[in-house]
């Protein structure tokens, strides 16, 4: 059938998610965005593995449940954008074993877990700019050895050490220890370019090439 065959889905004037996408097992491609959707409890996911981009940005969801993405063990991309979550754990995304990307700007998040990708080895982009981020988990930037794209932008542990567009490795750094020395565990950290490191501003733009 039509549904049956389905792979990509788009979906706008919600107030909540339809529980399992039962009706199509080839389905790749879901964005849920622009709805007013405040909780986000129980993943309506579990019958749909095949989903590789899930993109539930602009929902105004405050509060996810313990387990929102489960059976969505082939996600490649998932983006949670310009929301009002405060709180990611490591169980809410543990499902996720295939994923590549998370985006996650533009909420309220306050605490990064150093363990919250332990059950992501993929992962290789992360991004949370424009959250109220204070303090990181030490084990942060150890666990996940594939990670090459991180954005912390506009956030208050962040910007504050950056002075008059002040962009290179010691101005990095100590942004960075600020976050982690906010944790409760305490670290320091070490920066160094191993290969090429290249800084873009919000807007894209080239601000430190580092080779």
């Amino acid at each position: 059938s039509f549904f049956l065959a389905l792979e990509v889905l788009d979906c706008y004037g919600m107030t909540f998610i339809p529980p399992d996408f039962y009706f199509a097992d080839n389905l790749k491609i879901v964005r849920i965005t622009s709805n007013v959707i405040p909780n986000l409890l129980f993943s309506a996911f579990t019958l749909a593995p095949t989903i590789e981009y899930l993109n539930l940005d602009n929902n105004q969801i405050q509060n996810l449940g313990p387990s929102p993405f489960g059976g969505l063990f082939n996600a490649r991309h998932v983006s949670i954008a310009n929301n009002r979550i405060r709180t990611i754990t490591p169980q809410m995304l543990a499902p996720l074993s295939s994923l590549e990307i998370f985006v996650a700007p533009d909420n309220l998040i306050e605490v990064l877990d150093g363990n919250l990708f332990v059950n992501n080895p993929n992962l290789m982009s992360v991004n949370f700019g424009g959250n109220n981020i204070n303090a990181v988990g030490s084990s942060f930037l150890n666990i996940n050895t594939n990670l090459r794209f991180l954005f912390m932008d506009r956030n208050d542990c962040v910007n504050q050490n950056f002075i008059n567009d002040d962009a290179n490795l010691p101005a990095i750094r100590g942004a960075l220890e600020e976050c982690f020395e906010n944790s409760p565990f305490g670290t320091q950290i070490v920066l160094e370019v191993v290969g090429n490191l290249t800084i873009f501003d919000e807007n894209g733009q080239v601000v430190l090439r580092v080779n």
